[in-house]
């Protein structure tokens, strides 16, 4: 080992990312092919790329080979630039008759990953006395094929999040073919941060060409069936968008050139040089048969389709049509999408599949709106004609009110004849 000057901060390993290359070696103990070879598919599956040391499946009584042959493996892997990490193959015992060759002066300038346990251990304390490395105590490559024998989520939290900011990220892997052949590997996420978990955020693959830019992006997935869904978009001749602005600027620029410019430039110029300039932009600008964007074949949707599923529930409860619950991996919605499939392969119509779906949940409830017909039809017309009898109450209310009250015409009628006679008596008096 050559620990070199001890820096004074602690070395933190670059996250890992799909695409990287891991190193796997076995320090100590031999390994069993079948679960290393299973341990090497899970992390394949990740998308990561391997590099395996050359005596990784060899056997010498209880070690993966001889001393020279391991310290080799594991030196040679520490100084490949390529590798990012540094994966332990199995425990046992050996670790320690090697630990006083290991260089890991590497590590000063490129930070690796050391990810193992059990034996192993010797190894982690040394890249951290020797290069105050942080390494990570965690599963063996052959503990790998078995996800029940470790915390899956913890181990790549540590690896491939960013604890700092809390963000934990789910993955999916794409292999780009163009006439049978690989030309891309690309890797849209979700990243979901801490405390925010229902906010989730899109990352985008992007894959940048001449003619074309291929955007991938994963709306939803399943971790449980290990499945995604893919938005895949196709935007032609980008790069030419942004040439476009160049020229608009450059075009521009020499617009607003003051005409003395144009003047000395001109008379700078040999005779017919500027008649042969006007012929070649005119030959440039000339129509011809433009490269168009190329379609991706995408699974489109019937009128009807689209029309039902904004008139059926959702049933995961969200109470939104089938056509925008916006839960992800939602089961409600990819039960009704199945159903509805299904009625519009038997031929069914809109009545046929809305009864369809009715019957099946038990009422109407399952709708968006109720059926127009029958007594929704009437109940639709409720309000409004209780509306109208209670304007009609009003009107005649108001105008009873507001009347003028009925006064008896004055008479005779009624009154005491005594009193009546002696009215008339101070009546003539008066007189």
């Amino acid at each position: 080992m050559k620990p070199g000057r001890r820096p004074r901060v602690v070395r933190v390993p670059p996250a890992l990312r799909p695409g990287d290359r891991i190193g796997i070696v076995a320090p100590a103990g031999p390994v069993r092919k079948e679960r290393l070879e299973s341990g090497m598919a899970y992390l394949r599956g990740r998308g990561f790329d391997l590099l395996a040391g050359d005596h990784l499946f060899e056997r010498r009584a209880y070690l993966a080979g001889d001393d020279a042959g391991r310290l080799g493996d594991l030196n040679r892997i520490l100084a490949d630039r390529s590798v990012k990490a540094v994966w332990f193959a199995r425990g046992g015992y050996g670790s320690a008759r090697i630990v006083e060759g290991v260089d890991f002066g590497p590590l000063a300038t490129r930070p690796k990953a050391l990810v193992g346990y059990s034996d192993s251990t010797v190894l982690h304390a040394a890249a951290f006395r020797a290069q105050r490395l942080v390494t990570y105590y965690g599963p063996n490559v052959s503990d790998l094929g078995d996800e029940e024998s470790f915390d899956e989520a913890s181990l790549w939290r540590a690896l491939q999040g960013d604890e700092s900011r809390g963000i934990e990220e789910s993955l999916a892997g794409a292999t780009v073919l163009r006439d049978g052949k690989e030309i891309a590997r690309m890797y849209p996420a979700r990243w979901f941060y801490r405390k925010h978990e229902d906010e989730a955020t899109t990352e985008v693959a992007i894959r940048r060409g001449f003619a074309e830019d291929l955007y991938l992006v994963m709306p939803a997935f399943s971790v449980e069936e290990q499945s995604a869904s893919m938005g895949i978009h196709v935007n032609p001749l980008v790069n030419w968008v942004w040439a476009g602005f160049g020229v608009l600027a450059i075009g521009t620029g020499v617009a607003l050139l003051p005409e003395t410019v144009f003047t000395f430039a001109l008379a700078s110029l040999p005779a017919g040089a500027a008649t042969a300039s006007m012929l070649l932009m005119a030959l440039l600008l000339w129509p011809s048969t433009l490269l168009a964007q190329q379609t991706v074949p995408v699974t489109q949707k019937s009128a009807l389709h689209k029309q039902i599923e904004g008139e059926i529930l959702c049933t995961c409860g969200c109470r939104n049509a089938v056509g925008s619950c916006g839960m992800l991996n939602c089961p409600g919605h990819k039960s009704q999408e199945e159903k509805l499939v299904a009625y519009l392969a038997d031929g069914k119509d809109h009545d046929q599949i809305i009864a369809a779906f009715v019957a099946d949940f038990g009422s109407q409830a399952v709708l968006t709106a109720p059926l127009d017909r029958g007594f929704n039809r009437v109940a639709w017309a409720f309000p409004y004609l209780v509306g109208i009898a209670g304007l009609i109450a009003i009107v005649v209310s108001a105008r009873r009110w507001s009347g003028t009250p009925t006064v008896a015409a004055a008479g005779d009628a009624g009154l005491d004849p005594t009193i009546n006679a002696r009215l008339d008596d101070e009546l003539r008096d008066l007189d």
